[in-house]
């Protein structure tokens, strides 16, 4: 094999080896930021449209709209992008198939376009163009230098069609696609190489308001770079053989351009096009002139003019001639283009005439022209006839030839058959619904008054109707529907689901108080009286009224002592000189005053009141001294060092509560502070370490601010103070206004004396200003227009004010303020208020993630208590869908997730009892209305809201654009207040933005050093009593200031790039540093008095911050200010070479080759053995990694550059460690990577401990001690017990007695009473071991034992190390909160889940390698986690890993905008008729529906069209009416119901019914025998499984494989089949002609809608560049013969002669035109057959139930199997359920009787919560026998899977058994008593049932919980090995 077809392959394979994501591009990565389009690769991709006529008809101008309204579509979801071109790659933007003789025609629409955007590129603007010759053009780096991009968008190279479809029919011609494919993939490595992502264009699909594709970041680099040595040659080698740039026609040469020739012409199409022709007249004379012609008339026709249908001459030669006509024109144009000197002419040319080249030649036109001239020649308008004149006499003389006329042609021609347009004129079935119809009264749509009023049922949809009722049983039913309760009849609890249910109760209090670190004090809630209502936020609380009394007491008091005698002793107020409290007397002077300015009396309760307040204080007060002064001598005194009297002082002024004593600790602390500045950093020989003593001089002064700003501060320590400030050289700190002098008492304790010292100089060296700005930022004041309210037991700051107001006046309010700005208390706030309110109304919360619910839950216990009168009623409830604690329609809180609530709002049985309840909703995090996921259903819940909302967000990038689309969702609520009687229409939205946090950030990039240089050997503790915050630039840490994160291509400095106090002066260091004469930095921006005080606060800073960031925006902007040099020098060292490379688009990370790697990577991972073959283990995403998997799967599945990092990463935390910069949160975006990132720490601490251990004799030694002196203790216990038993036989000698209490003396002061051998050594543990008592440490990880988590996690936590992520079993996840709360574990390994709101505040936060998941957005929402409020003063964000400029640019990118989706899905529509129907037009009913149809913007970033969406929903109705879901007069029939219930399928359920209705379900369960004569019941049952998971493969859990993935390649040596086998024909033929259907219908409501809005307006303006096409009006009279007009397609597609008819949906989708808001996800569309090819994941994993084969073979993530099985086994218990349902009750009963409560789950959900209820109690076995049809929903309902059964019994015969019950028994179940229809329904049922069943088996047997495994083991006694069960998920 030649070194060229080896580099080739290893390229291919790197390919392939990369993990590419598939990501919404807005929402998910990139935001708002810039991104780079390959030009070419996204013509390969565009112009591969088959719908355009690019071979006879050559239509130009509709390629390039099909070009620009890729772009456009990009644009309106807020892309900002370049389009850049390479020249060297021109012949790549050709798609895959075309034959060599259309190659000039793709070439030149290519140079076309390129003018095209030419002329509306702006390099300032997103619309910009580059062009290059190549990727190793110099110009290319500088461009990315400049630029930046955040990702390239490319092709791959990838073939839509397979190898047997490349053949080229005309020619023969053999496409070189492997050439093609290795200069894509080349140019990808390229672009990796220089640190950037790739996403792939021929990926990109359009869904509502996202844009997803495959994204990959760099990979595999280092492994592949050795073998990929040759690829310059390879790249060669490929070019040479793609497809080579044709030829000039023969015969022609093209002589240098004649810029004279320019003027002749008007327009540079002209110019361009008889030029060319002008090249090749000779050869094609004949055609000049109708080619004039032509062109004549594309400037006087309208788009819609030129609509021709198809054209064929009837001479094959003349057809032929025409093509070859335009192929040599083509050639020649394409060579005029490639000439700089025409090219230029044609610039100028355009700057005077507004037409391009865009529309330069119609092929379909012209060959009319030459067929209809060829006939009778037609009269040509006056004014086409005029241009047609010009043009050709124009040509005759530029070319000085006699140019033949129009005369004489022969080209006849038989014009192509057109489709016919449908009847534009829709005539609907009949509907009539008084609560919908209301809202289409605008809407003219004519009915069909000869269809029937219903559609007929099929057989099949008439059984449900045919029941023999069980009437006793229904109308039971139909009692409790009637008392209000839940529908479904209850079970009785079993004793194990109660003992659940306390138990998980007692983990909740154990959570709560983890929450509030330590017993929960929870408020008792009193009801208040309506009138009372509005007093909560004026009226003081009584506690507030007594503190008011105390004062005022106290001050008469004072004013009393001033008549009396000095020294004589009072009962309370200030003190004396002696110190002693003073005397007052009733309140005269100073009292408040009462009415008419009287001094107030007060009453002889309030005298009582005042007086106990005054015995309270003076014995408070008396008892305070004495505590200070036994405290001073009993712990300060003693203290050995000035450190340690400081950290003791430290201590007691946390505790202290009396600011008398207060005062005094602080001046002390101030004294032993000053004298560690000057003993420690002042001495001439400590000139070194000066600098690292500053942190001890701002603990003084922060000290000394709070000390002088004191009530209690006397002249004493106003004097120590200043000659403190005079030794440091500071001027004495003028004193704050005060309403008293100062005292002039002695201090209880004076400060020792200090010693002067000539020799030593105390002096900071700056003033007090710049030594605050730089050194004393995070102790600032953090004040922000604080002021005290009663409403609040904090003081809020101005913004959280106005939050208070606007709850307390009902408004809604949407908050933007970041994480530790305090937005917590708004949601408890809102709470409680509900609950004082009464005992009925309901506060809904929504959180994102369900680890969410369970800590706002676990906080609303530790907060709130209350009694209620009706039993059953409680505070809070959780309903998750999974799981549910306590009645979710009882409670008043109810903490949830949006699927829940939504499916509550639109519940029937609850709209009347629960849903008027809802007085509030809390959306916290709702920037996750932008996720590609569940946005939709954010989305909806603010449409459907029937009350005001909070909504919370801390990142939102359009916070007045959201809040506008708040406030129209909003203006429709109809909202009765409170204390109202009356509603009114419309709620405020209140916009509340706080931009502070209230802690800083601060930034550093750890460098490090690996292991193998540093060879492990424990963690280094911090020093002893170590003051101040940890210095990290200290150490291996890198400081970034976020103002040199702005060297990318930031036009803008993001709102929340913050600046603290220190930033701000360096940065105005730096720019003064860096000013030059033309840009001198402004005098008015100098740090003065007119910015700052004395005492700088953080408020003056922000102002000032402010300031700054205006400047140096200016200097951003002006590529000629010293903004460079100002980067330059906030720069360190490293920083600045690295940034070097950056410029350079070198990085230094990517430099490194894989041996390099290897040799990095810890020795775990190169000791770790290679898993064995055979072996046990199965390293599932349903289980976390072991030791023995991690080799294997770290090396397969993590690329080296990242395990390589790890080697460093525990050197980065014994960094942090000995700084006191722990806890620290690491964040990795892979689950994967997490793991075994975990477990090589823990390994690495285990196996350093062991190497310590066997090698220390110190270790060795005390071991030894410690055996004797336990062998001693044993012996002098057996004495001590001797010795007690003397004792109480009353025999006591003293002399025992005295021996008995030395030995237990002894026993406590033994070093080796708390020494524990089996414990981690300090030095390998991170554990915070005194923040945990052993056995609440050990009664967790028991609970993790009985979980059979595996040991090696559990080894972690011991070591102070944790993991979290949402794939883990929740009991372990809880764990991990816990113990990293109450400061045990102290690091904690995390995936972005716990960025969402978990309160696990750290003071560091890591980010761990790169991902393509660390966007800017989740690099707030996890850096946020640094330094939270009331933790830390300052918060640590490091990067490890990460290359900086990735660094960079998540710190300068701005946060991205959120857009909404589509949300009036057809499935919402019919769940509203379920709802009206269901609760008989409840006015909750009524109201969602006018809230929804009422709103003008119904989607968040849409423009008005509420015409739009009251049609979509009109025809959406038509569709349900069609589809026989709805009557005419809008009552949901059928199977309606079941529709409903599978609405998280959208549009599989709808597809699913049809299949039901039709009866291909009965026709294949028929074969399902009901009595006991079937010959062979197994193989039966089998094979009708086989046949019904076929069908459900294909409708549900739907993976589509990429059209270019060679699915062949995955399948070779494998029992998988990969890609799913073709559904029966019979089905397939159903299926499409419901999509046949749906797409009739939404033609029809595009034409309707088009017509009756006015919308067959001319539609020629191009969407991206907004240039109009073809003539302004239809002046001239076209003489051909036009296709039918079209409304709903885009004029520009028509012109390739397409009408209004469509192949299938996504083709109207596509080309409707671009005005028209139509949404694939509102449409319910199946493809099927060759339009889509589907991975077989879920139908191989039924046949062989082995996930490995799923990850292998089937490329399903590791991470995601759980889910991806677990949503399928959802989807069958929710139609198993629905069956039984609509059986047993009928179709109207179900739908009023749906349980809300009894959400349907999945098998994974059901095993989850089995293994929290094992993890928190010990149990042997689980024998519950469950019936087959019971719904898998809740603790009560349990899922039909008896759990002890035999697998290998035939799964009929067990339905068998159970059939055969008494009589009694249900009666649905009994076949003989229903007729032959119902029968086959209920073989239906039966065989769902039984596919359940054996889905979930296989679910559950490689998803095992321990109780499974007990099972096992006891039938299997002879089994020598019991398989481990999994239980973590992922």
């Amino acid at each position: 094999m030649s070194t060229v077809e080896t580099t080739a392959g290893s390229l291919k394979e790197w390919y392939s080896s990369l993990k590419r994501v598939r990501l919404d591009v807005i929402g998910d990565f990139a935001g708002s930021e810039l991104f780079m389009i390959d030009g070419n690769s996204l013509l390969r991709h565009v112009l591969g449209d088959e719908l355009i006529d690019m071979n006879d008809g050559f239509q130009l101008l509709h390629a390039v709209y099909t070009v620009e309204r890729f772009l456009s579509d990009l644009e309106k979801r807020t892309c900002s992008f370049h389009v850049v071109f390479f020249e060297s790659h021109q012949t790549l933007s050709v798609p895959e198939t075309i034959p060599l003789s259309r190659v000039n025609k793709y070439l030149l629409t290519r140079a076309c376009l390129i003018q095209h955007l030419d002329r509306f590129s702006e390099a300032s603007s997103n619309k910009s163009v580059f062009h290059f010759s190549s990727p190793q053009d110099a110009a290319f780096t500088e461009y990315l230098s400049e630029f930046r991009p955040y990702f390239v968008l490319a092709h791959d190279g990838a073939r839509v069609k397979r190898a047997g479809a490349i053949a080229d029919a005309e020619d023969g011609l053999k496409r070189h696609l492997d050439a093609e494919e290795q200069v894509f993939l080349g140019f990808i490595w390229d672009i990796m190489g220089r640190g950037y992502t790739v996403g792939l264009v021929n990926e990109v699909e359009f869904e509502d308001s996202k844009v997803f594709t495959l994204i990959a970041p760099p990979q595999k680099l280092a492994t592949f770079r050795s073998r990929l040595t040759g690829l310059g040659g390879l790249l060669i080698s490929a070019k040479d053989q793609t497809i080579p740039i044709p030829d000039l026609p023969e015969g022609v040469t093209l002589q240098s351009f004649d810029e004279a020739t320019s003027s002749e012409f008007g327009s540079p199409a002209e110019l361009l096009n008889f030029t060319a022709l002008k090249e090749i007249l000779s050869k094609y004379q004949e055609l000049a002139a109708p080619f004039a012609l032509h062109v004549a008339f594309l400037k006087h026709l309208t788009l819609a003019q030129r609509n021709l249908p198809p054209l064929k001459f009837d001479d094959q030669e003349q057809q032929k001639r025409v093509a070859s006509f335009f192929d040599d024109l083509s050639a020649v144009q394409l060579q005029l283009l490639n000439d700089p000197t025409f090219v230029e002419v044609l610039r100028k040319k355009t700057e005077t005439d507004a037409t391009g080249v865009e529309d330069l030649v119609d092929g379909r036109l012209f060959s009319h022209v030459l067929a209809a001239w060829s006939a009778t020649p037609p009269t040509t308008p006056t004014e086409v006839q005029a241009d047609y004149e010009r043009l050709l006499a124009t040509l005759k003389s530029v070319s000085n030839a006699d140019i033949q006329g129009l005369e004489g042609l022969s080209y006849k021609a038989t014009l192509g058959s057109v489709a016919e347009t449908q009847d534009a004129t829709l005539k609907v079935l009949p509907f009539s619904n008084p609560v919908f119809t209301s809202h289409f009264a605008g809407l003219k749509l004519a009915v069909d008054s000869g269809a029937g009023k219903e559609i007929e049922r099929t057989s099949f949809e008439r059984a449900l109707y045919e029941a023999n009722w069980n009437t006793k049983k229904l109308s039971a039913i139909d009692e409790e529907r009637k008392k209000g309760a839940v529908t479904h009849i209850q079970e009785k609890k079993q004793w194990w689901q109660l003992k659940g249910d306390q138990i998980y109760q007692a983990n909740m209090l154990r959570y709560a108080q983890s929450l509030a670190g330590g017993d929960i004090q929870p408020e008792r809630i009193i009801p208040r009286k309506d009138k009372d209502v509005k007093k909560v936020a004026t009226k003081p609380v009584p506690a507030a009224k007594a503190l008011k009394l105390e004062k005022e007491a106290a001050k008469a008091e004072k004013e009393a002592a001033k008549k009396e005698a000095p020294g004589k002793k009072g009962a309370a107020g200030k003190s004396d000189k002696a110190g002693k409290p003073e005397k007052a007397e009733a309140p005269k002077k100073g009292a408040p005053a009462g009415k008419k300015g009287k001094p107030e009396v007060l009453s002889k309760s309030d005298q009582i009141i005042a007086a106990n307040a005054q015995a309270r204080s003076a014995k408070t007060f008396k008892k305070a001294l004495d505590t200070w002064k036994l405290f001073y001598s009993s712990d300060v005194a003693p203290s050995k060092t000035d450190r340690s009297k400081v950290s003791v002082l430290t201590e007691f002024i946390r505790k202290s509560s009396e600011e008398i004593v207060t005062v005094e600790a602080r001046l002390l602390k101030c004294e032993f502070l000053f004298n560690i500045w000057k003993s420690d950093y002042c001495d001439p020989s400590m000139k070194s370490e000066r600098a690292k003593g500053y942190e001890i001089a701002v603990l003084l002064f922060d000290e000394a601010r709070k000390v002088i700003s004191s009530p209690s501060l006397s002249k004493q320590i106003k004097a120590h103070l200043d000659a403190l400030f005079v030794a440091l050289g500071f001027t004495p700190l003028t004193l704050p206004p005060r309403d008293e002098p100062l005292a002039t008492n002695t201090m209880t304790i004076s400060p020792p004396p200090r010693i002067a010292s000539s020799t030593i100089d105390t002096k900071i060296g700056t003033t007090l200003q710049e030594f605050q700005l730089r050194h004393c930022g995070p102790y600032m004041d953090r004040n922000l227009d604080s002021r005290e309210d009663a409403r609040v037991k904090f003081t809020p700051d101005a913004w959280q004010v106005q939050v208070l107001d606007a709850l307390d006046e009902d408004k809604s309010i949407f908050v933007v303020a970041p994480t530790s700005a305090g937005k917590t208390f708004i949601a408890y706030y809102a709470m409680e208020k509900v609950l004082r309110a009464n005992d009925d109304d309901v506060i809904v919360y929504i959180a994102p993630t369900k680890a969410l619910v369970n800590q706002i839950a676990a906080e609303i216990q530790s907060r709130f208590v209350k009694d209620y009168k009706n039993p059953g009623r409680t505070v809070w409830a959780i309903h998750t869908g999974e799981y549910q604690i306590q009645n979710p329609q009882k409670c008043q809180i109810l903490v949830t997730v949006p699927e829940i609530l939504q499916r509550m709002l639109l519940s029937p049985p609850l709209a009347a009892t629960w849903a008027p309840k809802v007085k509030r909703i809390i959306l916290d995090e709702v920037h996750c209305i932008g996720q590609s996921e569940e946005g939709a259903v954010w989305e909806q819940l603010l449409l459907l809201s029937p009350c005001p909302i909070i909504a919370l967000s801390a990142t939102v990038g359009n916070p007045n654009e959201f809040h506008d689309w708040l406030q129209l969702t909003q203006n429709k609520l109809i909202w009765k207040k409170p204390n109202e009687t009356k509603a009114s229409k419309g709620v405020e939205v209140v916009m509340i933005r706080h931009g502070h946090r209230f802690n800083h950030l601060r930034t550093f990039y750890y460098e490090g050093e690996d292991s193998k240089k540093k060879k492990f050997k424990g963690l280094e503790p911090p020093p002893a009593n170590s003051l101040g915050l940890p210095n990290l630039e200290d150490s291996k840490f890198h400081f970034v200031h976020p103002a040199t994160s702005l060297c990318d291509t930031v036009k803008e400095i993001p709102d929340d790039l913050a600046l603290e106090p220190r930033d701000c002066f360096l940065l105005y260091q730096a720019m003064i540093k860096a000013q030059t004469a033309s840009y001198p930095f402004p005098a008015d921006a100098q740090p003065s008095a007119k910015w700052f005080p004395e005492i700088i606060k953080k408020a003056d800073v922000l102002k000032w911050e402010a300031r700054l960031k205006e400047i140096l925006q200016g200097w951003l902007l002006d590529h000629s200010s010293p903004f460079t040099e100002v980067l330059n020098i906030l720069r360190d060292g490293k920083l600045a070479q690295v940034a070097k490379f950056i410029e350079e688009n070198k990085i230094p990370e990517l430099e490194e080759t894989e041996e390099e790697l290897q040799e990095e990577l810890p020795e775990v991972l190169k000791d770790a053995p290679p898993a064995a073959p055979g072996a046990e283990f199965v390293p599932t995403p349903s289980q976390a990694l072991t030791p023995a998997m991690l080799k294997t799967v770290a090396v397969e599945e993590v690329s080296v550059e990242h395990l390589a990092t790890l080697s460093k990463t525990l050197g980065m935390l014994n960094e942090l460690n000995k700084l006191n910069a722990l806890p620290a949160l690491l964040f990795n975006y892979d689950r994967t990577m997490c793991e075994v990132l975990f477990i090589t720490l823990t390994e690495q601490l285990v196996k350093g401990e062991e190497s310590y251990r066997t090698n220390s004799k110190e270790w060795n030694r005390k071991v030894a001690e410690r055996e004797i002196w336990m062998k001693k203790k044993e012996e002098m216990d057996r004495r001590a017990g001797r010795l007690k038993k003397v004792s109480k036989k009353g025999n006591d000698d003293p002399e025992d007695a005295k021996a008995a209490r030395e030995m237990d003396a002894r026993d406590n002061e033994s070093p080796y009473a708390s020494f524990d051998p089996e414990e981690p050594s300090d030095a390998f543990t991170f554990a915070g071991k005194r923040y945990c008592p052993k056995d609440e440490l050990e009664r967790d990880l028991a609970v993790l034992r009985r979980a059979a988590i595996d040991p090696i996690y559990i080894e972690g936590l011991r070591r102070g190390v944790g993991i979290h992520h949402t794939g883990l079993s929740r009991p372990l996840r809880e764990c991990v909160e816990r113990l990293f709360r109450r400061g045990f574990l102290r690091v904690v390994i995390a995936t972005g889940t716990l960025a969402l709101g978990i309160n696990m505040p750290c003071a560091t936060v890591v980010f761990v390698t790169d991902s393509v998941e660390l966007t800017p957005l989740s690099y707030r929402q996890a850096s946020g986690r640094a330094g939270r409020r009331g933790f830390d003063l300052l918060g640590n964000v490091i990067f490890h890993g990460v290359p900086l400029q990735r660094s960079y640019r998540l710190m300068n990118s701005h946060l991205p905008s959120l857009m909404g989706h589509f949300p009036t899905s057809v499935t919402l529509i019919l769940r509203l008729f379920v709802l009206l129907h269901g609760s008989d037009n409840s006015a909750h009913a009524v109201s969602l529906v006018n809230a929804l149809l009422s709103q003008n913007k119904l989607s968040l970033g849409d423009v008005d069209a509420k015409d739009q969406v009251l049609h979509q929903v009109r025809f959406s109705i038509e569709y349900l009416r069609r589809m026989n879901l709805l009557s005419a007069t809008g009552e949901p029939i059928n199977f309606a119901a079941m529709a409903a219930h599978l609405n998280f399928a959208e549009p599989s359920n709808f597809v699913f019914n049809d299949l039901l209705r039709t009866g291909v379900f009965h026709e294949i369960c028929s074969e399902l025998s009901s009595g006991t004569n079937s010959a062979d019941p197994v193989t039966v049952t089998k094979d009708v499984n086989r046949k019904l998971m076929l069908i459900m493969s294909h409708l549900f859990g739907r993976r589509p494989f990429r059209k270019s993935e060679n699915v062949e390649r995955l399948t070779k040596q494998t029992g998988s089949i990969v890609l799913l086998h073709d559904l029966p024909k019979e089905v397939e033929a159903i299926i499409q002609k419901h999509n046949e259907e749906a797409l009739k219908i939404y033609t029809r409501y595009a034409i309707t809608f088009a017509k009756q809005t006015n919308q067959n307006s001319l539609d020629d303006e191009l969407p991206y560049t907004r240039r109009k096409a073809g003539a302004r009006t239809e002046g001239a009279q076209t003489p051909f013969q036009s296709s039918p007009p079209v409304l709903a397609r885009s004029s520009f597609v028509a012109l390739s002669g397409h009408t209004d008819e469509f192949k299938n949906l996504p083709e109207l989708f596509s080309t409707c035109r671009h005005s028209m808001l139509l949404e694939a996800s509102g449409v319910p569309y199946l493809p099927v057959g060759s339009e889509v090819r589907l991975n077989a994941y879920l139908y191989d994993f039924f046949m062989h139930g082995d996930r490995e084969e799923l990850i292998k073979v089937n490329k399903i993530g590791r991470e995601v199997v759980w889910f991806y099985l677990n949503d399928f086994s959802k989807v069958l218990a929710t139609i198993v359920s629905s069956l039984r349902n609509l059986i047993e009750l009928g179709p109207d009963r179900e739908m009023k009787t749906i349980d809300i409560n009894n959400a349907d789950r999945g098998m994974g959900d059901v095993l989850e919560e089995e293994l929290e209820k094992e993890a928190s109690e010990e149990v042997s076995a689980v024998a519950t026998e469950i019936k087959p049809a019971a719904t898998a929903s809740s603790a009560t309902n349990r899922p039909e899977l008896r759990l002890n059964r035999d697998p290998d019994e035939p799964v009929t015969n067990r339905w068998e058994e159970e059939e055969s019950g008494s009589e009694d028994e249900e009666a649905p179940w009994d076949e003989e008593e229903a007729n032959a229809n119902r029968q086959a329904l209920l073989k239906v049922l039966k065989g769902f049932v039984n596919l359940q069943t054996e889905f979930n088996t296989k679910f559950r047997s490689i998803f095992a919980t321990k109780a499974d495994a007990v099972r096992a083991a006891k039938k299997n006694k002879t089994a020598t090995k019991i398989k481990k069960p999994m239980l973590v998920k992922r």
